[in-house]
């Protein structure tokens, strides 16, 4: 479930994906702490296409520190 703060950062990260001046590619890496999720750009999608497709993981960061 994306909230209003993932939805601020997809288009973030679109806007700044879309401009080739600062962006190369598919845009590298981009990564958003929010409570006990990380939610990460996945390999293979570009920046520019975050704010029309779900391009950003959920790592359950409680999870994965206890295990």
């Amino acid at each position: 479930m994306q909230t209003e703060r993932i939805k601020t950062f997809s288009s973030y990260c679109s806007e700044l994906g879309s401009q080739p001046l600062i962006v190369q590619g598919g845009g590298g890496n981009a990564s958003m702490k929010e409570q006990n999720t990380l939610w990460v750009k996945a390999s293979g999608t570009r920046l520019a296409d975050a704010i029309h497709e779900n391009i950003f993981m959920a790592v359950d960061l409680e999870h994965l520190l206890d295990n």
